[in-house]
């Protein structure tokens, strides 16, 4: 600004002096370029204010930014929004005034150009020229100094909103989001909101997914690294992942070692830290282990006598008492009033027979863990084997009748016993001294006699279930046993003080029972009815196995008839080949080592080697003994014929000659050739039969058959007919109301079946009744109810089969054993069951030890831990 002032003063002063204008003009042109030079400079100042322009959009689209993430800056970016609109409205003004001033310069120059040809009138306007050459260069000086104060306002405000930028972001960064208040206690809504907000803040800066999973190792392992971290399993927590998992030592080594590696932190506590918590669960020193020998029978026959590891409780109230104790401290114990429910739990699985002891009052009674060993040896579960190696333990569990223990309060607590025991039928009358289910009175509970089989037996048509029977007691088994009538062994002793109306009703075994008597044949039978080729009268699958039964021995028999052809054709064959030699050369008669007949030719050293032996006959008329083939006799049938006259003439008697034994010789050969034939045929058809039936009965091989099997395997319930029997959960499977509906679509629509069909449905109804419940009376009145339908289908279903024990129960025990204890399922058999597997899964663990006592230990330690951790609840299967 300060040269073109001093430029239009110089302009001036050239002006007045006329006598200059050559130098004027020169000045001109001076000038005239000066003004290019100002005006390429205005250019480049529009071109920084262009630049500056842009700078403010992009700054405009950071304000934009930072309102959507930072609402506390949004009226300051607001504000310098306007700020810079009204700055580029500004800018637009400057940039017409400046055209204007372009303009005017324009002209300026123009008028500048005529002087040298209008010296005269340059002189007149000189002044008004001054004076507006002046007011414009005032104003245009003022105006660019207000746009320099404006370029320099917008370029300290975007440095100052970049700054804010920046220190907001570092803020952003550092500042972690309040959580309020979070607690174990608040509903899952808000620890959920939390979570999402912590995950949303996490995942603000890392924002791929490796980077996030990275980030949060980080934050695990710092967590790890302080020693509190909650992914950490303190040693108790790390000894239950060990025994559910059955992990040894070194299996818990390594585990060590790949959490580690992948996850760069341990989330197991230490091995030493684990063996000191399992010195305290596994306990077994309340356990006796001796070691004694029996004899055993192997499969060949042979007898061996072998060592056994024999297991007892030392102290039955002692283990009682500690269990009570961690299931009350840990609030496990239910429906306790001043009386706990106890049971004597045995059975035989595998090689071993076990009895053990279960608490109903908790909430998984039938669990394998609630199961308290009280002794297993190697034997069977007779009454003679349980008294003879498992005597203490039953009088220690009759001398129990109460407990006391200190509960979780403090409080001295004494709690009555109440007993149950719970097996199978063979072991409950074991227990109490019965004969068992095939004598005359099966039952151990009631005196009622009846006969399983034979033409007495008691059928289901004839049976009167409304007939109430008289119930044994102990008083009462001591009493028969003087005499051992009602199926008492005489002099017999209850093993357990447990009376007869508390023995639990099997639930596994009699409704498997039942199904497998009655439902299971009826199907099976139906099936092969439908199957078999042949026209059988056979309706059920008894009748199929008698006819399977017949046709064995029909080919047992006429196998051994073959078997005689073929020998008497073999037989006459060497008798004709030997009649030949002889003929052709007498010398090769041979005469021994066998002794010769009286026969005028004996061939008796021409017979098969391999013979077993030559019978003999007497002649009745010469008084002289004779081989049967030397008499030309080789058929089977004409021998016994012979054998069973009273006299008989040998063929030296009927004057026989040379040629005529060796015409008949052939003779016979040719009809036995022919008899082989037809035994063979008949022998072929007999067993053609008894396979077909065979592949029925044992090998799937029916087309019913088939679409049944696919059926169970459906429901998951696989069967194959070659497998022992079904299980019990495959029966609960089966006794399903809508998959009896499918396996009766399979058989054959008959009243029969119509009949059989509601029977079983009536069973599935009582099957329910048997879960881990108490029930009221009305409920018990209901079931009741179903029971007596379900007989009545019983009779009409099945009118011409026996009552068996099993199905005695469910008639007339079942209903009394509820109304007693208001349960029937709350403890079963069932638990025991689980006990013989995890029992031979130990086994298998620990086979590889040899000694038997050391083994035995750790079984007793392993069953010592389950029942740890079904007392303290931390862990159940």
């Amino acid at each position: 600004m300060g040269r073109h002032a001093k430029f239009k003063k110089q302009l001036l002063k050239n002006l007045n002096g006329a006598s200059n204008s050559k130098k004027w003009r020169e000045d001109c042109g001076q000038a005239k370029k000066e003004l290019k030079d100002m005006t390429t400079r205005q250019n480049d100042t529009a071109d920084e204010l262009e630049r500056v322009r842009d700078e403010v959009k992009v700054l405009r689209e950071a304000y934009k930014q930072e309102q959507e993430r930072h609402e506390a800056t949004k009226t300051e970016l607001q504000t310098s929004q306007e700020t810079v609109r009204e700055l580029e409205y500004r800018l637009e003004r400057l940039q017409m005034e400046k055209l204007q001033t372009t303009v005017s310069l324009e002209k300026s120059l123009n008028e500048s150009s005529e002087y040298s040809s209008q010296l005269d009138s340059a002189n007149t306007q000189i002044e008004c020229m001054r004076r507006e050459s002046v007011l414009n260069a005032k104003k245009t000086g003022e105006r660019f100094s207000e746009q320099r104060k404006c370029i320099s306002t917008v370029s300290s405000e975007r440095n100052r909103l970049i700054n804010t930028v920046e220190q907001q972001e570092i803020a952003q960064a550092h500042r972690i989001p309040k959580l309020g208040k979070y607690s174990v206690l608040q509903s899952a809504h808000l620890q959920r909101k939390a979570v999402l907000q912590c995950e949303g803040f996490m995942k603000g800066g890392a924002t791929t997914t490796s980077d996030y999973n990275h980030l949060l190792r980080k934050l695990v392992r710092k967590a790890a690294a302080t020693g509190h971290s909650p992914f950490m399993l303190d040693p108790t927590e790390t000894f239950v992942l060990r025994t559910v998992a059955h992990l040894s030592d070194n299996d818990l080594k390594n585990a060590k070692k790949v959490l580690q590696t992948y996850l760069g932190f341990d989330v197991l506590s230490s091995r030493s830290a684990v063996s000191d918590v399992k010195k305290v669960i596994a306990n077994a020193s309340n356990y006796d282990i001796e070691l004694m020998q029996k004899t055993k029978e192997f499969p060949d026959k042979t007898k061996m006598t072998v060592d056994f590891a024999k297991i007892t409780i030392k102290d039955l109230e002692k283990g009682l008492t500690e269990r009570v104790k961690y299931l009350d401290k840990h609030n496990l114990l239910v429906d306790v009033d001043d009386v706990l429910t106890i049971s004597i739990l045995g059975d035989k699985g595998s090689e071993e027979t076990k009895l053990c002891m279960s608490i109903e009052n908790v909430r998984t009674p039938n669990s394998p863990n609630n199961l308290m060993l009280l002794s297993m040896y190697e034997g069977s579960d007779s009454a003679v084997e349980l008294r003879k190696y498992a005597a203490e333990v039953f009088e220690k569990w009759d001398a129990l009748k109460e407990i006391k223990f200190t509960n979780k309060f403090g409080v001295d607590v004494i709690l009555k016993l109440k007993k149950k025991a719970i097996g199978d039928m063979k072991l409950l009358s074991g227990l109490m001294g019965h004969r068992g289910q095939a004598c005359s009175h099966p039952c151990y509970i009631c005196d009622i006699p009846w006969v399983m089989s034979g033409s007495s037996s008691l059928l289901l048509g004839k049976v009167d279930f409304s007939m109430i029977p008289t119930n044994r007691t102990l008083s009462s088994y001591a009493s028969d046993s003087k005499s051992g009538k009602n199926g008492v062994q005489i002099d017999s002793k209850p093993l357990c003080d447990v009376e007869p109306e508390d023995y639990v009703i099997p639930t596994v075994h009699s409704i498997s029972g039942v199904f497998d008597r009655y439902f299971e044949n009826h199907i099976n039978g139906e099936l092969n009815s439908m199957d078999r080729k042949d026209k059988a009268e056979a309706m059920t699958l008894r009748e199929h196995k008698k006819d399977l039964k017949k046709l064995e021995n029909d080919e047992k028999i006429i196998t051994d008839q073959f078997q005689s052809i073929v020998d008497a054709k073999e037989a006459a064959y060497c008798c004709a080949t030997a009649y030949n030699l002889i003929s052709q050369n007498p010398l090769s008669h041979l005469k021994t080592p066998e002794p010769l007949c009286s026969s005028s030719i004996c061939v008796v050293n021409h017979l098969p080697k391999d013979r077993k032996f030559v019978k003999w006959v007497f002649c009745d008329t010469c008084q002289k003994y004779f081989h049967f083939e030397c008499s030309a006799v080789f058929s089977p049938s004409i021998k016994i014929e012979i054998e069973q006259k009273s006299t008989w003439c040998c063929n030296e008697c009927k004057k026989w000659d040379f040629q005529k034994h060796h015409r008949e010789i052939i003779q016979c050969t040719k009809n036995l050739e022919h008899e082989v034939q037809n035994t063979f045929n008949s022998l072929k058809e007999v067993a053609k039969k008894r396979m077909d039936l065979e592949s029925l009965l044992h090998r799937s091989t029916g087309a019913n058959r088939k679409k049944y099997e696919m059926l169970l395997a459906s429901i998951g319930s696989d069967l194959r007919t070659w497998y022992q029997k079904l299980g019990g959960n495959q029966i609960r499977k089966i006794l399903r109301p809508e998959n009896i509906d499918k396996i009766f679509e399979i058989l054959r629509p008959s009243p029969q079946n119509n009949l059989v069909h509601k029977a079983m449905k009536g069973l599935a109804k009582i099957m329910s009744a048997s879960n881990n419940r108490f029930y009221t009376d009305n409920e018990i009145d209901e079931i009741q109810l179903t029971v007596n339908q379900f007989l009545l289908d019983m009779k009409m279903a099945f009118p011409k089969e026996a009552i068996t024990p099993k199905l005695h129960l469910i008639a007339y025990h079942l209903i009394p054993y509820m109304r007693k204890h208001k349960t029937w399922g709350k403890s079963s058999e069932q638990a025991i069951e689980h006990v013989h597997a995890k029992v031979n899964m130990l086994k298998r663990r620990f086979q590889p030890i040899r000694s038997l006592t050391d083994r035995a230990r750790l079984i007793v330690e392993e069953l010592c831990i389950g029942n740890w951790l079904h007392d303290t609840g931390v862990f159940n299967e």
